[in-house]
């Protein structure tokens, strides 16, 4: 014995020491299981086993690297310390195949049963169940109904507790199990519980949209997802119709966990109709889940009625986490509805009964936004983060909804802070990412806006929304031809989509490419034939096109069409939003068109869009031409004056009051200095160089400079009327 254990004492000790750590090793696994099955349940995969062999692989690994370090320090002869690490790489091949099959095996059941629903349901307690053998008259009900992808496993024993029903389901990786015992006191009924173990909830979004008059706006994208547990009671007969309502509901679970909306309606329906004969499974349990699949396929309505039911509902099968869910939901059709109030208060109920509850605190704190009551606001996502802390997978919906609220009290450094908070818990949400990346855009810093907006769109491809957003940087930054390839994109997959549509209508617009234009806008508003600014957009497109057709004689007729288009078009945005001054401007501009006959109604609709908005100095210039035509000079050089204060690059304003410094204040210089500046800011526009042409020609007596404008002229604009004036200045020189 001496002799052997002097042999093979590095051996024993080794492989001691292995057993003992191994042990430990494997004790310590089981505490960090949860860890590990959460980092699953992120990525989809609810696998409770298999997140302890990952942590028991990692201890055992960690566990063996140290007897090895162990070993090397010990003071060996070759031959011993050779026979020493054959030991113990015997021992780690053996403990790296056991751990290996142990993954092995749940990966497998992962892949080979990530599309079964399991239920499993034990033997009912009570009086005489071989009787009535409700559990396996329930299983041959959901085979009968032909789902290849439900599982019924039938256990041997009854479940005494939901604690006991929360470990078999997991053992069994089950969605549902079924317990119960025999009523005695009504012997035509059982008393079932169904224990979910994944719950049906809400899960929401905290998204910024770049459009429209709110640039930064919360909007709630409602999913239904799978996490926790729950579990109800319910009385179900010994007859048949119990069974097959109960095996209904089962189906329509089961749908619901693949995400088949009508099907699951229609399985919930079919347990409702049940329920007309016998008040067997808890109604309020089945209007609770179909009401949430209506909400799901955006039939509010429907959902709205199912919802409500259940909330006034004072059956003791409605749980405090059913009715918060509920509220929850009712909320989220509330806003939709634009009905704030109603979607607090909806919001404030879900959190009386579940206080607990991070989503309630997120969306209410997103509606109180909406309602301005911006500190209220900031308060509910502070209780959200609070709460997030209980929550193991990065969470940062709280500190996105803070940005928002920080952003819509123009308090943009602090709405990056917190954006960049959200992002650091979850670098790959998108709508982290793109929401920072339009709060750079507003900023101004459109390169680190557009590097942003690329990392979404590598993390969701199919996404219209994150095209758009990073077309509007290309757009800000002046790069247009990546803007229109962004919102053809985001047209792409999302043809509905109407910001696209406008804005890129918009860059043909200013392009002059205005059949690309009007064919955008038409598009948008078949889509949406009540957007103001649509309206707008054509009538200008279809007022440019027109005017460009008019200047020639074989298209006038075809011109003047389109003109009377661009007029309803206005009256339309007038009669939709009398607010807005667009569709007065463009009114007024047709009647300046149509000439003087028709200046007191174009100056009308020009003071009707200075009413509106008296900053806008494109209209002060034409309306500064009405006054200098009809002699009211004082008035007109005051709306040129203004016209160039608000819009200091509108060369109209400078040609205007050029002409009335040159015929009131024979103020020669100060004309001078008004076409220089008209020039400077539009250097492509030939009426600038013809209307300095003349100047010098007429008044300075400069034939050089007259000629080189009017050769400017006619380079700018070979076949237009202004080339034609401009060769009549060449030929008088």
């Amino acid at each position: 014995m001496a002799k052997f254990w002097k042999k093979n004492k590095d051996l024993v000790v080794s492989g001691t020491l292995a057993t003992v750590i191994g042990g430990l090793l494997l004790s310590l696994g089981g505490l960090f299981q949860d860890f590990f099955a959460n980092a699953y349940a992120q990525l989809g995969i609810y696998d409770y086993y298999a997140g302890m062999d990952i942590a028991t692989a990692l201890l055992v690994v960690a566990g063996i690297a140290a007897i090895w370090l162990f070993i090397r320090r010990r003071k060996k002869t070759k031959r011993k310390q050779l026979a020493s690490r054959r030991s113990l790489a015997i021992f780690i091949i053996i403990v790296a195949l056991i751990v290996s099959g142990g993954i092995g095996l749940n990966i497998y059941h992962r892949l080979h049963s990530k599309n079964v629903f399991t239920v499993v349901i034990a033997q009912f307690d009570g009086a005489d169940p071989k009787e009535h053998m409700i559990s396996q008259r329930l299983e041959k009900m959901i085979n009968d109904q032909h789902h290849t992808d439900i599982q019924v496993i039938l256990l041997p024993e009854t479940i005494a507790s939901e604690k006991q029903a929360t470990r078999i389901g997991k053992q069994h990786h089950a969605n549902v199990v079924i317990r119960g015992f025999y009523h005695n006191d009504e012997p035509k009924q059982i008393i079932a519980y169904a224990h979910l173990i994944h719950d049906v909830t809400i899960d929401q979004n905290v998204i910024i949209n770049p459009t429209g008059e709110s640039i930064l706006s919360g909007m709630i994208d409602t999913t239904i997802t799978t996490s926790g547990t729950l579990t109800f009671g319910m009385a179900v007969d010994h007859m048949n119709a119990g069974v097959i309502q109960l095996s209904s509901f089962l189906i329509g679970v089961n749908q619901i966990n693949k995400e088949e909306w009508p099907a699951a309606e229609r399985s919930f329906a079919a347990a409702l109709a049940q329920s007309a004969s016998a008040p067997l499974l808890t109604r309020d349990i089945l209007l609770y889940f179909r009401g949430l699949t209506w909400l799901i396929q955006d039939k509010l309505d429907n959902g709205r009625q199912d919802l409500e039911a259940v909330v006034a509902s004072r059956a003791n099968g409605v749980t405090s986490s059913m009715r918060s869910n509920a509220h929850h939901a009712l909320g989220y059709i509330a806003k939709d509805a634009k009905k704030y109030a109603d979607a607090e208060a909806h919001y404030t109920q879900a959190i009386v009964h579940n206080n607990r509850s991070v989503g309630a605190y997120i969306s209410r704190g997103i509606t109180r936004g909406d309602l301005k009551k911006y500190d209220e606001a900031l308060k509910d996502f502070d209780k959200a983060i609070v709460l997030a802390k209980d929550i193991d997978a990065p969470y940062g919906y709280p500190y996105n909804g803070r940005g928002v609220i920080f952003y819509m009290q123009d308090k943009k450094d602090e709405a990056l802070r917190e954006f960049d908070k959200a992002i650091a818990l979850d670098k790959k949400n998108v709508n982290y990412l793109a929401n920072k990346g339009v709060l750079l855009t507003e900023k101004n810093q459109f390169t680190q806006a557009i590097e942003l907006f690329d990392k979404a769109i590598k993390i969701e491809p199919n996404q219209a929304d994150l095209y758009f957003k990073r077309g509007f940087a290309y757009e800000r930054k002046g790069n247009t031809v990546k803007a229109v390839n962004d919102y053809t994109t985001a047209i792409k997959y999302n043809p509905r989509y109407i910001d696209p549509y406008n804005n890129r209508g918009a860059i043909y617009l200013e392009a002059k490419e205005f059949d690309k234009a009007i064919k955008d806008f038409d598009r948008a508003l078949s889509v949406d034939p009540a957007d103001v600014d649509l309206y707008i957009n054509r009538s200008l497109a279809l007022y440019s096109k027109g005017i460009q057709l008019m200047v020639h004689e074989a298209t006038k007729n075809e011109g003047t069409e389109l003109i009377k288009k661009a007029a309803a078009d206005a009256e339309t945005s007038i009669k939709l939003n009398p607010e807005m001054p667009d569709g007065y401007v463009v009114i007024g501009q047709i009647h300046l068109l149509n000439g003087e006959e028709y200046y007191a109604q174009a100056l009308e609709a020009f003071n009707q869009a200075i009413e509106r908005d008296d900053r806008n100095g494109k209209v002060y210039a034409m309306r500064g031409l009405i006054f200098a035509v009809e002699e009211r000079y004082d008035e007109a050089l005051a709306d040129y004056n203004a016209a160039i204060t608000f819009n200091p690059r509108h060369p109209d304003a400078y040609l205007g009051r050029a002409r009335l410094k040159m015929g009131l204040e024979f103020d020669l210089e100060g004309a001078l200095a008004d076409y220089n500046t008209a020039a400077y800011v539009a250097p492509q526009d030939p009426k600038v160089y013809l209307e300095r042409a003349h100047f010098y020609h007429m008044m300075l007596q400069d034939e050089n400079k007259a000629r080189k404008d009017a050769e400017k002229v006619i380079e700018l604009a070979k076949n237009s009327p202004e080339a034609a004036k401009a060769r009549d200045i060449l030929a008088e020189l």
